[in-house]
């Protein structure tokens, strides 16, 4: 669907090779076939927030991006190693996050301005990295990333094992974004939060419309680890200062199933508190 609902897209070989396909979703019986593929599977069909454009990727590991009135194709990236499967968009549609493998095979976030179509790299080369989210503000970005190497004993031979897990990070993408991490002072106030000098009442918040900004120098040092313990991890959504996620231990239990234990359901990790519900 595209996101004001007008569209439907989807993917079809009703031609005989696989093409992108657009119709309103009152009138699904009228079809606009939107490409002219010779060969090959497009796949990862996503709408642009504003619902002018779709991206996507094919079995040569490019991604492309369509304009779906027009019809307009451009290649904007790929991949040299493996393909990217994973392309989300920030909330105004002007950046995207993606995982690209580096010459030591390891897994790399990117940031891509699909304006200029250039690709800022955010994470090094000693860890993978992956599943990025843009909150729904626009002015972080999620992702998770296999630093936990624990040891224990292998239950196919008597040797050590070892299992790889992830732990979650946040990058504020403007300098000037604070870092949920940062300490907060726990200083008395007086008149408490809604206290102002001239007496009046502070005003809720304002339904604006989000906007990324993303400042490329430094990326990599405004990375922050949140207070989540190591596992495996689908990040779901990040809005109004809560990351909501679910996750599984990730390790090989003795007597218990591979894979690790199931930690249950639907989490949020509040932003402000730290705190986990």
């Amino acid at each position: 669907w595209s996101p004001d609902g007008s569209r439907i897209a989807w993917i079809s070989d009703a031609s005989g090779e696989y093409q992108i396909y657009t119709a309103p979703s009152e009138r699904m019986t009228e079809p606009r076939c939107l490409t002219d593929f010779k060969e090959g599977y497009p796949t990862n069909l996503q709408w642009s927030p504003d619902g002018s454009k779709l991206y996507f990727s094919t079995l040569h590991w490019d991604v492309y991006e369509l304009d779906a009135d027009t019809k307009a194709l451009s290649r904007i990236g790929g991949g040299e190693r493996s393909a990217i499967r994973s392309f989300p968009l920030s909330p105004d549609g002007a950046w995207a996050a993606y995982t690209a493998t580096l010459p030591n095979f390891t897994s790399c976030l990117y940031l891509l301005d699909l304006k200029s179509r250039k690709s800022h790299q955010v994470t090094d080369r000693w860890y993978d990295a992956g599943s990025p989210l843009f909150s729904r503000d626009g002015k972080y970005l999620f992702f998770t990333s296999s630093r936990e190497f624990r040891s224990q004993y292998s239950q196919v031979e008597w040797n050590s094992s070892y299992s790889v897990t992830d732990y979650v990070f946040v990058l504020p993408l403007a300098k000037d974004t604070p870092n949920p991490m940062t300490l907060r002072s726990d200083e008395y106030a007086p008149g408490g939060e809604d206290a102002r000098p001239d007496g009046a009442k502070h005003e809720g918040p304002k339904d604006v419309k989000a906007e990324t900004r993303v400042d490329t120098d430094g990326l990599a040092q405004r990375i922050t680890a949140l207070p989540l313990e190591a596992g495996r991890y689908r990040l779901i959504l990040a809005d109004a200062d809560k990351l909501y996620y679910s996750s599984f231990s990730g390790f090989m239990m003795q007597g218990g199933p591979r894979g690790g234990a199931p930690a249950g359901g639907i989490k949020a990790l509040d932003l402000k508190t730290m705190q986990t519900s």
